[in-house]
């Protein structure tokens, strides 16, 4: 009788420890989580902030510095239409800088007012037949380049769900990158394809034009960050990037495998419907 007493008041004592250490732990765990939220809404306000900040630059570049830029832009072509056959050879080459160093600042800006409006654009979500999406832009190109020998293999493509004029911009962007990237080559091949994966899709675009060392790849998707120099490849530098900030407004990635001179291949995701 005496043994099963101690055994009786052994199990309470350990329940009440079991108990109070399942008690403090609750404590403990409820602590954090209030922690945990603090910190996330103090980091969410952050990123709200930086956000305007940005749209404040973004206003600021749109209103203040394209007016010195018209300006620039506009007065050079009066130069150019009025007194360029006054010039000699240099200073007609230095009124041709100035023109094209004035058009292609005038893109970046478009290009950073486009990645603003990304962010604060509502998304319009419905069906894509990505079939047709993929097959528009390349009937374009081919209209577009008829002198280029250029082979296109598309696979048959599932269709997911976004915003119809955003991914079509993701088309159009990754399906010109290949398009440029492969004029070097007397025949271009571009593949295009995807495939059904657990939790999202993917689709390729897969070229075998000029490549890159994958050690940079990372700056690959930053905004006005270029591989190849202006005088090899026309653009800004900031496609990819508009690229990125798309697919991650719906939740899917972008990223790419290449090896210089033999080609690369971009990959983006989009979840599952």
């Amino acid at each position: 009788m005496e043994t099963i007493l101690a055994a009786a008041l052994l199990w309470a004592a350990a329940a009440t420890i079991g108990l109070a250490f399942a008690v403090r732990r609750a404590r403990i765990l409820r602590r954090d989580e209030v922690r945990l939220r603090k910190e996330c809404q103090q980091n969410l306000e952050r990123l709200r902030e930086m956000e305007q900040e940005f749209n404040s630059v973004c206003y600021s570049i749109s209103h203040d510095l394209r007016a010195p830029l018209r300006s620039i832009h506009g007065f050079s072509q009066i130069v150019a239409r009025n007194y360029k056959a006054k010039l000699d050879e240099d200073g007609r080459q230095f009124l041709d800088i100035v023109e094209s160093n004035a058009s292609q600042l005038n893109q970046m800006i478009e290009d950073v007012l486009m990645y603003s409006r990304i962010a604060r654009r509502d998304l319009s979500i419905g069906e894509l037949d990505m079939d047709v999406l993929a097959r528009k832009i390349v009937d374009e190109i081919r209209n577009s380049v008829p002198e280029r020998d250029i082979q296109f293999e598309l696979q048959p493509l599932p269709k997911s769900q976004g915003d119809v004029n955003m991914v079509r911009q993701v088309w159009n962007q990754l399906i010109h990158n290949a398009v440029k990237f492969t004029r070097p080559r007397s025949c271009a091949v571009i593949q295009i394809e995807g495939q059904l994966e657990a939790d999202r899709t993917v689709y390729s675009i897969r070229d075998n034009g000029v490549g890159f060392d994958m050690a940079y790849a990372d700056k690959l998707f930053g905004l006005f960050q270029r591989l190849h120099s202006s005088e090899e490849f026309e653009g800004t530098g900031s496609g990819l990037a508009l690229v990125k900030r798309i697919l991650s407004r719906h939740g899917g990635n972008v990223w790419v495998d290449s090896k210089p001179d033999i080609g690369t291949v971009f990959h983006f995701s989009l979840p599952k419907p």
